[in-house]
């Protein structure tokens, strides 16, 4: 599904005017800029001869599954998404059903396997500019069952890393640690990481606020992280 998705014509949806886009294509898991962000994982590209040799390695027919592409009904951007990725599907064989979930029940069904949707549109951002706390949240076998976890990963190997990440003080050793994990969720692509959210402003030009402004002062991924008011100069 990954390989069949088109991140390219994601950014098209995705786009305010010719120069300004609300957003980025994914490496992986973590935004760039991120404490740990691993800059040599490769951008996902749409590819439907491997996407269709993958396909033909599983046990699954796609003639006799229907693929269920939820979406968040408060946030009609993701209906744009869903249905992009059931067309991408459909290039490749695997038929979808786009369903518009409130969010209440989306979290009501994030609760248990066999409610789950078989795939989310979903985004996540962090509450502390550290990697622990978007990939604990998401890839942790403890904590599945919530909405930042409904892929449901169950994998030792990651758990372990995620449990040395916690316990390493050592920041050169922490960075090790969450670029093999990076990698290894990639490898293994338990999500499809379809691009990295920018937020987009207005303001006047004799606003100046340096940590929108300034890449060097920007606390990168963390909601209203570079809203420090403090900051913010008005100059007439």
């Amino acid at each position: 599904m990954a390989l069949a998705f088109d991140y390219d014509a994601l950014l098209k949806i995705l786009q305010v005017t010719d120069k300004v886009l609300m957003g980025k294509k994914a490496r992986g898991p973590l935004p760039e800029g991120f404490p740990g962000f691993d800059a040599f994982l490769p951008i996902p590209k749409k590819d439907l001869a491997a996407a269709r040799a993958e396909l033909a390695k599983s046990k699954y027919d796609p003639r006799q599954v229907r693929v269920e592409i939820a979406w968040v009904a408060e946030v009609p951007l993701e209906e744009k998404i869903a249905l992009l990725l059931q067309q991408n599907l459909a290039e490749i064989g695997i038929q979808a059903d786009v369903v518009k979930v409130p969010w209440a029940l989306m979290t009501e069904r994030a609760s248990r396997p066999d409610s789950t949707p078989n795939v989310s549109a979903i985004y996540v951002s962090a509450t502390f500019p550290d990697p622990d706390s978007l990939l604990y949240s998401m890839y942790h076998s403890k904590a599945a069952g919530t909405w930042l976890s409904m892929s449901w990963l169950q994998d030792k190997q990651v758990d372990d890393l995620l449990d040395q990440g916690r316990r390493t003080v050592d920041e050169g050793r922490r960075k090790e640690i969450y670029a093999r994990l990076q990698r290894y969720l990639v490898e293994n692509q338990v999500d499809i990481f379809g691009y990295e959210q920018v937020a987009v402003f207005a303001k006047q030009p004799y606003v100046r606020i340096p940590t929108l402004e300034d890449p060097q002062k920007q606390v990168a991924g963390v909601m209203a992280g570079n809203w420090l008011f403090r900051l913010i100069e008005i100059k007439r």
